[in-house]
This record gives C-alpha cells, sequence and structure tokens, in this order.
C-alpha cells in the first residue's frame, strides 16, 4: 500500500494529506543531496496546496523533502531535494581545525563545527535560526593528529560532505515535527553478513560497470601562500604536485590539474578522480529502513558467463519508487576496496 504525502509550511504546519497518488520517486543519499519527484491527478487537492507557496515541506513515512518547484499540465508533479539541500543556502569561512577553540579531533567535530556557523552561530544575526539544533553524536573516533581546512569561504553542504567522506561518513538534516525542530546529523553504517546474488535468489538485475575515464594517479595545483603579499602587489603563486598512495608511472601515470588552493582541497580533488568499478544490483528479499539502513556494508555479487567478481560495497544511497502499478527500491553502492574475481 502506498504511503500517503503530507504537505507542511517551513513553520512545520501540516497543510494537507494526499492519498491519490501517481508515482513518487526518492532518491536518498548517505552524504549528499536526495531528489524527490511526485506524480498526482491534474484534479487533487494536493495542487491547490501547493500553488503560489514558496516554502514547502514534503514527507511519505519517513522520507523528507523542500518542495522546489512545480509543474501542471496534464497531471500535476512537484519536484524537491531532501531536506538537507537547505545546507547549501548557508555558507562557512575559511578556518584550520588547528586554529579552532575547542581543536576538533575528527570529521564529525567538524561538520557539527559548520553547522553551528551555518545556523546557531552565523556571524550574520539575520541568518540565525535557533530551530535548526544538532542531534545526539555517532561517536567518531579522534584522532590526536587530525586536521582540516578549506582556505576560503565555502558552501556549507560543501565543507560538511568533504570532510566526512574522508571519514566514511555521512549525514542527514531530518525534520522533528513534534518538537518542531531541524536537526542535524552525523551518520554511521553497519557492516552486514548480507551477500547481493542472483544466486542466492535476493537480487536481480546485476550488473557490473568499470571505466578510467576520470581517473588520475597524480596531479598539479597552484598554491598561493596564504600570508604572503600585499594589495599592491599580490602574492605569487607556485604549482606544487602530489600522488595518491599508490602511484604509477610511465605510460600508467594519469595527471590532472586539481581544483583548490591548497594541500587539503587538492588532495580531495584527487582521491575523487578513482576508477569506476561497481557492481549494482536491485534487491529482491530486502528492504530499506528494515533490514539495512544509509552507510551499511554489504557484499555485492556479479556472475556471468563463467566470470565472477564479490565486491565489498557502502550503501551510499537508495532510489525508492512507489507507484499504482509498480513499487519498489535500489540501493546505491560505492566499492570500498578492488575486489577480487572469484
Amino acid at each position: 500500500m502506498m504511503e500517503d504525502v503530507r504537505i507542511y509550511d517551513f513553520e512545520l504546519n501540516l497543510l494537507h494529506i494526499q492519498h491519490d497518488i501517481t508515482t513518487t520517486n526518492w532518491t536518498i543519499n548517505y552524504n549528499g543531496i536526495g531528489t524527490f519527484e511526485g506524480h498526482f491527478p491534474i484534479s487533487a487537492r494536493i495542487a491547490a496546496a501547493c500553488t503560489g507557496r514558496r516554502y514547502f515541506i514534503i514527507t511519505q513515512g519517513e522520507k523528507q523533502a523542500v518542495g522546489l518547484g512545480l509543474n501542471a499540465a496534464n497531471e500535476f508533479v512537484i519536484f524537491g531535494r531532501t531536506v538537507n539541500w537547505l545546507l547549501s543556502k548557508r555558507s562557512v569561512p575559511a578556518f584550520k581545525t588547528s586554529e579552532l577553540t575547542p581543536r576538533p579531533r575528527n570529521a564529525e567535530a567538524v561538520a557539527r563545527w559548520a553547522f553551528g556557523q551555518g545556523y546557531t552561530d552565523n556571524e550574520t544575526a539575520a541568518a540565525r535560526d535557533p530551530d535548526f539544533i544538532l542531534g545526539e553524536l555517532a561517536g567518531l573516533p579522534d584522532a590526536p593528529d587530525y586536521d582540516f581546512w578549506c582556505n576560503t569561504r565555502n558552501g556549507l553542504d560543501s565543507v560538511i560532505i568533504d570532510a566526512l567522506e574522508a571519514a566514511g561518513a555521512g549525514h542527514r538534516l531530518r525534520i522533528d515535527f513534534d518538537r518542531k525542530k531541524w536537526i542535524f546529523e552525523v551518520i554511521t553504517g553497519r557492516e552486514l553478513p548480507i551477500v547481493l546474488s542472483e544466486d542466492n535468489r535476493n537480487a536481480y538485475d546485476t550488473e557490473y560497470n568499470a571505466d578510467i575515464l576520470d581517473m588520475a594517479t597524480a596531479g598539479w595545483y597552484e598554491y598561493t601562500p596564504e600570508e604572503a603579499g600585499t594589495e599592491e602587489i599580490p602574492a605569487e603563486s607556485e604549482w606544487r604536485y602530489m600522488e595518491t598512495d599508490a602511484p604509477q608511472s610511465g605510460r600508467y601515470r594519469f595527471e590532472k590539474i586539481l581544483s583548490g588552493t591548497d594541500e587539503s582541497e587538492a588532495k580531495q580533488d584527487l582521491a575523487k578522480s578513482r576508477a569506476v568499478d561497481t557492481v549494482q544490483a536491485k534487491m529482491k528479499k530486502y528492504k530499506y529502513g528494515t533490514d539495512y539502513s544509509l552507510g551499511d556494508i554489504v557484499t555485492a555479487q556479479y556472475k556471468r558467463a563463467g566470470f565472477a567478481l564479490a565486491r565489498r560495497c557502502r550503501i551510499t544511497g537508495v532510489n525508492v519508487w512507489c507507484g499504482r502499478n509498480d513499487s519498489g527500491e535500489e540501493p546505491i553502492m560505492e566499492d570500498l576496496e578492488n575486489g577480487n574475481t572469484i
């Protein structure tokens, strides 16, 4: 049975409950912004609840999104993004963890500090919002030599995503309608004893993808000394070189020009320039939110014509669709290791 769609205003007051739904499609990400698209009969009362309203929230069960667009033709369509999209509407000034008091000792502490800079402790008084609060700690371990910095002002979402990605963690911004609060939390996954494969009859449409289109094993970035130069005579920049933890040589060495103006930002760009080597599978047996959650680690197995591959994968997102004649879900998985041919 399809769950109702509910519409709330930005003060978190319920405006409408929609029972008659054509389709809904959600993408929810572990450490990124997800999407929502809902289709309804053109005569549905949800149209009146949303039309002319610039700010509104959509929920379906535990899933939540900010409404961003409407289309009315032969049917009524709502487009949105998951609630953490609001993090992209705040920014964080340049900082170094070594200069903060107290000094953050892990990525979770950086993410929570950055969230405060965006909302509760924003340097612009009009941007502060006391209804945006921190949730429970996930408990990432401290590292005495932990360091993270941004040399320029960045979007709050970018700072949080980059800090947590390096730690294998994720985040969410969720609404507590009873308390009328917007709660930011760092999240982590579990190691699950699940092997997804068609042989085990818990997966179908298994698919293997590989490419090296955007792969790099080394790169150059333009470094500008932070304290050098004056307004009249700008500091001269210099080009610096860095490699991955598995450097290559000769024809196997792929270089790129890295974004960022310091080592931290360039290292993040190089870390993202990886080869694609993934196994995807649609689940038959397991249900999101019951049997697995975002961030959990499973094994995905691909077998075809004598070729078999297993991958230890983190569930970094899930596509959930509901319709009158078809409903289902598909996890989005990211390889955590190169895997072995089996």
